[in-house]
């Protein structure tokens, strides 16, 4: 018996700050990340992927989500993630953050990355600011 080998993708979604974010559900995140494999890649690979992809863990406050693939297909669901331009009509950037081959290590390069937000906020606003930028450069 062959065990099934998972990928495990950290990714953020950044909003455009001007409004706030929808209310998401892990459910509605799957079903958008088959419709881009869908869209840009084709009804055979977006069939033959989208069957394994689960959204383990969102989170509305800090946008961060953990999507379990498989092995073979994470590189087209990160490319079906790049590609997402926008998120019940609001603009929206899908950065992945960390691939990992367990749940463990994907959740400590969560909780990692909340910790330099935090410690962000403490030293001013410049994590901000730099995330306003990149959300400008939606709009271009």
């Amino acid at each position: 018996m062959v065990r099934f080998k998972n990928r495990y993708l950290l990714t953020q979604f950044h909003f455009s700050p001007d409004s706030s974010p929808p209310q998401l559900l892990e459910k509605e995140i799957a079903s958008i990340l088959r419709d881009s494999l869908v869209t840009n890649f084709g009804d055979i690979t977006g069939g033959g992927l989208s069957g394994g992809i689960v959204v383990k863990y969102y989170s509305p406050v800090t946008n961060l989500s953990i999507i379990r693939c498989s092995r073979e297909g994470h590189k087209h669901i990160w490319a079906a993630l790049t590609l997402l331009r926008s998120i019940k009509g609001q603009p929206v950037i899908a950065q992945v953050l960390h691939v990992g081959g367990t749940i463990r290590k994907t959740q400590q390069a969560a909780i990692v990355h909340n910790r330099t937000l935090i410690l962000g906020f403490k030293d001013g606003e410049k994590i901000l600011q730099d995330e306003e930028t990149k959300i400008q450069g939606l709009e271009a």
